[in-house]
Parts: C-alpha cells; structure tokens; sequence
C-alpha cells in the first residue's frame, strides 16, 4: 500500500511566466528547469515557458535562474492530470 501525494501517470507540462518581483515585468531568457537542470527550458519574451516534466522527476524542485537576479527554487506544484499551471 502507498501513502502520499500520487504522481501523474504520465509526464505533465508545466506552464508559467517569470515576472520581475519588484517590476512586475516579464523576464526573458531566464532559465526554468527540474533535478538541477537535467530537464530545463528558457521563457520566450513574455517571461512564458512550457516544460515537460517527466514522472521520475515530478517530485524534484522547479529552479529558475538568469544572470543579476538570485536563484530561485520551490517544490513543484501538485498536478490534476496533465496540464499544470503555476502563478
């Protein structure tokens, strides 16, 4: 028997936009990505990126980074079925 949060069958795309903390503006070309950027993508101009997320690193940690701001890092959200949003 398994206890905990129940994974995604399959592998979710998570979709979200990077925006300045201060600004509230989009920040471009940041790099988005899970277990340490094994898998990882860039935002397009708006600060949006989609990422696909395997199941096997589903319980890792979203890490966003860009040259002159701090890393930034958060458990993944959980996930109803293979779409996911983050804010």
């Amino acid at each position: 028997m398994m206890v905990g949060p129940a994974l995604a069958q399959g592998p979710i795309i998570l979709r979200g936009r990077v925006v300045d903390a201060e600004t509230h503006q989009p920040v471009p070309h940041a790099q988005v990505g899970v277990a340490g950027n094994r898998i990882g993508t860039s935002t397009n101009e708006d600060g949006r990126f989609a990422l696909t997320i395997p199941v096997q690193f589903q319980r890792e940690q979203l890490e966003v980074a860009l040259l002159g701001y701090r890393k930034y890092a958060r458990p993944l959200p959980p996930c109803q079925g293979r779409n996911c949003k983050l804010s």
